[in-house]
């Protein structure tokens, strides 16, 4: 008769097993090494106990950036350099699964505890979705200056949205113009709808991110995490995050684990004047829903007394892909529109439909 640890074991397996087969494989590689991992008990035996659950990256995708994250930290460069030639070159090769799978072997508790994290990852295509909403609130502001607030930021990309340069395509370059970080990112405009004025510069007096769970500053590992986990392999995605990474250095917003009644005494030492302008970025996959309840509770709160504009990107999940909505504060009540959707759930992916008409 099997024993009741064996029954864990073989539960703990299959249900790993399913993770995997649940992964979506977004290209050839990612194929690949699920059919290859699907394969491999001792891989998945040593990765079963971080199989639950579900949300953020899908598991293949969490498997891969802690490899490459844990890699880079124990210095196994050559390692690393037959499993970025093989994703680069398309098809998963046997040198470059055997080296990820002896990765995966050799530094197991660190690559499970990687894998257990379904943090989404930042992404400078965020800041790309959020500014034209952020355009949106300028103008909802008039002659005000905006003052930014974001619960649970990521590296602090989507509080330095105006510092960027977007490439939108057919729309053509838009924010600012120079800048050392230039995101590539299609913005397309629905029948009807109308963007925003977008200028060069936008007034902006004070920004500030709050319970902040990235970008932890002299954090080697999490900060080679926070540019696995944007990038994977991707050579053109991790010099975007290294550029938007040196562009938000020099901006330096004010990232901060704090309680919300301190929050609350840092905004109201603001000027009267200026706009409060909240942000929320997929920050319901990244923080936690009691604090976040009470975090509007607060603002609410502070809107009797003040004007205020919310944006939120990927709050409500819908099948068209993550929404991207403004509130702005209205006769004690708050104002609600749509403003686009993205082609990606999780995360901006690479295009946002305006879909709002005149603000």
């Amino acid at each position: 008769m099997p024993s009741k640890t064996s029954d864990l074991n073989a539960r703990a397996l299959s249900t790993a097993r399913e993770a995997v087969l649940d992964s979506h494989a977004s290209t050839r590689w990612f194929d690949d090494l699920r059919d290859r991992v699907v394969e491999d008990g001792e891989v998945l035996g040593r990765l079963s106990a971080d199989a639950h659950g579900c949300g953020g990256p899908s598991f293949l995708e969490r498997l891969a950036r802690a490899v490459v994250c844990i890699a880079t930290i124990h210095r196994c460069g050559a390692a690393l350099e037959v499993i970025a030639r093989s994703y680069r070159e398309g098809p998963l090769t046997d040198d470059a699964y055997r080296s990820l799978r002896e990765l995966v072997l050799s530094y197991d508790d660190e690559v499970s505890a990687a894998v257990a994290d379904r943090r989404l990852p930042p992404t400078p295509a965020n800041a790309a979705a959020i500014y034209p909403a952020l355009c949106a609130a300028a103008t909802v502001a008039g002659p005000y200056p905006l003052d930014l607030v974001e619960l649970w930021p990521a590296c602090g990309f989507e509080l330095c949205a105006d510092q960027f340069e977007y490439d939108y395509g057919t729309i053509g370059l838009r924010g600012r113009s120079g800048s050392e970080c230039r995101i590539l990112y299609r913005l397309s405009c629905a029948f009807g709808a109308a963007l925003p004025p977008m200028p060069t510069a936008l007034s902006i007096s004070h920004r500030i991110g709050l319970a902040l769970q990235t970008g932890r500053a002299g954090d080697e590992s999490d900060a080679l995490m926070n540019r696995c986990a944007s990038a994977v392999l991707d050579d053109a995605k991790a010099n975007a995050f290294d550029n938007a990474t040196r562009v938000a250095a020099r901006v330096h917003p004010e990232l901060c684990r704090t309680g919300l009644r301190e929050a609350r005494a840092i905004v109201e030492r603001w000027p009267t004047d200026h706009v409060l302008c909240v942000i929320r970025s997929f920050a319901v996959h990244r923080g936690d829903a009691d604090t976040d309840e009470q975090f509007q509770i607060a603002i609410d709160t502070i809107s009797r007394h003040r004007r205020s504009v919310q944006i939120s990107l990927g709050e409500h999940r819908n099948k068209r892909g993550a929404r991207l909505e403004i509130a702005w504060s209205h006769d004690g009540g708050w104002q609600r529109h749509v403003l686009g959707y993205c082609n990606a759930s999780l995360d901006a992916g690479t295009e946002l439909v305006w879909v709002a008409p005149t603000l």
